[in-house]
């Protein structure tokens, strides 16, 4: 009976181990795309980030520059 016990608790162990190092991965990827793959596009954004600043608060917006870091 303790074998099953002891095998159980493995595969609880196993299990949870993939989930947090899957969990782990996914967070990786996205701070990889984010560094590496939207944040660079930011001053290419610049006109339509003003353009809906402008409407959203109802003056005009105007954005010096972008820095990225």
């Amino acid at each position: 009976m303790a074998t099953a016990a002891f095998r159980w608790a493995r595969a609880a162990v196993k299990v949870a181990f993939a989930l947090i190092v899957g969990g782990w991965s996914l967070l990786l990827i996205a701070w990889l795309t984010l560094h590496w793959g939207i944040l660079p596009q930011a001053p290419q954004w610049r006109p339509q980030i003003e353009q809906r600043a402008s409407k959203a608060l109802g003056i005009p917006v105007h954005i010096g520059s972008i820095e990225v870091r």
